[in-house]
């Protein structure tokens, strides 16, 4: 395996939390060779990289392996390591605290900007008025729904940083009631009726931290509503089922337009839209934000094919993880 000092400066941060925590950050380029992008995989033994060769062009991965991104320059792995890793907790608590002040930049410090472009676009657009052709008025309408769209995904990159964060309090999770409580306002908002979303019964309770619970529904619940058939009425079951000793399955399946095969791989990739902004609205973070939420509580999360619709399913403990 090759090693690539291919991460630019700005994202050292990160890849300094990646090492603190054991993840290793691999790329497979278009030759087949495999290329370091942290210290931690740099470190990884030969094992591993046969182990992701033998997968080939499947997006089946063990679940210490998460597949992030695909493009030009290959495909990007992050491989959570089972070695405790290197480094005092006095330096995983300082990295922690970095990673903590690079999340408050982009969630405070990179929105001023954007924030005074938009202001002085305002001010300039109320001073030069009257004057302004319609192509003029147009290109001003741009730069205020850019400057808009880069405050949201700026928010929602926020969000997908802090989902499923260790060391949030675990809690026992009653789906009926908690299901109950999101799928109201989601339906109201939306125009539709309280029994679009049925919750099959019995269901297994599984844990999570409460946020955590809440934001993963509410992603999962936002995505069936969002892309609803025009052709029929939505109709939503959810069941949540034990999966062995220790874990429960959940199932949401819709009717909606569904999700082609070829881009199931690609849902839930982070700002990663599969349709135009004039057809539907939002970042593309939802089903990431729920991929985040999963995995960090040591769950899967995929996409299985219907004839109708889509059907997401993923796991989530039964038990009260140890700590």
């Amino acid at each position: 395996m090759e090693s690539e000092g291919s991460v630019g400066s700005g994202l050292n941060e990160e890849m300094r939390y990646l090492d603190a925590i054991g993840v290793a950050l691999v790329r497979q380029d278009r030759e087949g060779n495999w290329i370091a992008e942290n210290q931690t995989a740099a470190s990884l033994p030969d094992s591993t990289f046969s182990e992701l060769d033998e997968l080939g062009g499947s997006r089946e991965c063990p679940a210490h392996i998460t597949r992030v991104d695909e493009g030009d320059a290959g495909t990007v792995f992050l491989i959570k390591s089972l070695a405790k890793p290197d480094g005092s907790e006095e330096d995983f608590a300082q990295l922690r605290i970095d990673y903590e002040k690079l999340v408050h930049g982009v969630s405070h410090d990179l929105q001023e900007p954007v924030r005074g472009i938009t202001n002085y676009v305002k001010l300039l657009e109320k001073r030069l008025q009257g004057s302004l052709d319609e192509k003029a008025e147009l290109y001003f309408s741009f730069v205020n729904s850019e400057a808009k769209r880069l405050q949201s995904m700026m928010k929602d990159l926020v969000a997908y940083s802090r989902a499923g964060v260790t060391g949030q309090e675990f809690k026992k999770v009653d789906p009926v009631e908690l299901i109950g409580q999101i799928k109201r306002p989601a339906l109201t908002a939306a125009g539709l009726d309280d029994d679009s979303i049925v919750v099959k019964t019995p269901c297994a309770d599984f844990w999570l931290p409460a946020a955590s619970a809440e934001l993963l529904f509410r992603c999962v619940i936002d995505n069936s509503v969002k892309f609803r058939s025009e052709e029929r009425p939505l109709k939503v079951e959810i069941e949540i089922e034990p999966s062995g000793q220790d874990r429960v399955l959940v199932s949401v399946v819709d009717n909606g337009i569904g999700i082609d095969e070829k881009n199931s791989a690609y849902v839930f990739d982070i700002f990663r839209r599969l349709f135009r902004r004039s057809q539907f609205s939002g970042n593309g973070i939802g089903l990431s934000l729920a991929k985040r939420i999963v995995e960090s509580a040591g769950g899967q999360i995929r996409v299985e094919p219907v004839q109708v619709g889509a059907k997401i399913c993923f796991t989530l403990p039964a038990q009260r993880p140890l700590s």
